[in-house]
Order: structure tokens, then sequence, then C-alpha cells
């Protein structure tokens, strides 16, 4: 609280002035008194300036960050992959690792969600953590000759990843589970030559 001076003094300067006709007129002091007293407690009370505290606008609480979900994890893993195979490879070792993909992109949603802890889910998504990110790092980090070299068997390793994985996709669309288990094993056997690939 603080009191403003200049409102304080205009107030008791109009009172005086009202208390001296008052006196005047009634001709008594001590009825001038009592109003001055009243007066200056009156101008006083008018005087005060309440400071309000200012609203602090209200703070939205910041969100934190979500963790990504394990299938978001992958989704997003294989976009850094796309992006990567875009920047560092030739076109033709493009055309054949985007449609592997593509394929795991729609496939790992489906099926993370429809079939959780399978044999066959489990391998699927190794392949798009590591099997795929590691056989597309390793030749993208090999010399001109190297590559040249291990061209032919990159080629080949994406055309049976591909068909594989569409013929997955397409049994796990038809909800052939009886067909998961030999897939998982092909895959295994094939791709991560017996190493556990959960």
């Amino acid at each position: 609280m603080t009191i403003d001076w200049q409102k304080f003094l205009t107030i008791v300067g109009v009172g005086l002035l009202a208390g001296f006709v008052l006196r005047i007129m009634m001709r008594s002091f001590v009825v001038f008194e009592i109003f001055l007293l009243l007066l200056i407690v009156c101008a006083l009370f008018a005087s005060i300036k309440r400071t309000k505290k200012k609203r602090q606008p209200r703070r939205r609480p910041r969100a934190i960050p979500k963790e990504p979900t394990p299938v978001e994890a992958m989704l997003l893993g294989l976009v850094k992959l796309n992006i990567q195979v875009r920047t560092d490879l030739p076109r033709d070792i493009i055309e054949k690792c985007e449609p592997v993909i593509d394929t795991l992109r729609e496939l790992i949603p489906v099926i993370n969600g429809d079939y959780p802890g399978s044999e066959l889910t489990l391998m699927v998504n190794a392949t798009a953590r590591s099997y795929l990110p590691d056989l597309i790092n390793e030749y993208a980090g090999l010399n001109e000759e190297a590559r040249a070299s291990r061209r032919q068997g990159l080629v080949e390793a994406l055309e049976l990843l591909s068909v594989r994985l569409t013929e997955i996709a397409w049994i796990v669309h038809e909800k052939k589970e009886s067909e998961f288990d030999a897939q998982a094993k092909f895959l295994k056997v094939k791709f991560f030559n017996n190493m556990d690939a959960h």
C-alpha cells in the first residue's frame, strides 16, 4: 500500500476550507476539531493506493516430449535410413532399397498391433532395427573399389528381402498364422545366420 500524497493534500485542503466555513457558521471550535479529525482520517483512507498483485499470466505446463513407442522408433529409424540411402547410395541401389523400406513401414505397425511377441514379429522388427540398417551402413562405408565388388551381393540381398517381406505382408494381411513360423525361420536363417535377432 502507498499513499497518493497529491490526493491526500487536495482532500485536506478542500476539507479545511469547508471546515472554516462550518466553524464560522456554527461558531464552535470543538465541532471544527472533530470535523478536522474526521477529514484527515477520510482523506488518508481515500488517498491510499491499494497495489494489487499483478496477475501473472497462467503458465501452461510445458509438454514433456513423449518417448516414442518401439514401433514409432522403428518407423523413425526407417525414415532416417531412407534419407541416408537417398544421400549416400547410387540410383540402382536406391531403387532396390526403397521398396524394402516401404514394405517395412507398412508392415511394422500392423504386425506389432495384431501379433505382438510372435516370432515373425520379432524377426520383422529385427530386420528393421538391425539387419537392414547394418547392411546399408556397411555398404555405404566402403570405398568405390570395395563397393563395386560387393554391389551384386547387396542387390541380391535386397531383392530377396523385398520378396520375403512382400510375402510376409500378404500372409499377415490374410491372417495366415500357420505360415508365420516358416517365414520367421527363413528370415532368421537367411539374414541373421542363426544369431539371436531379438
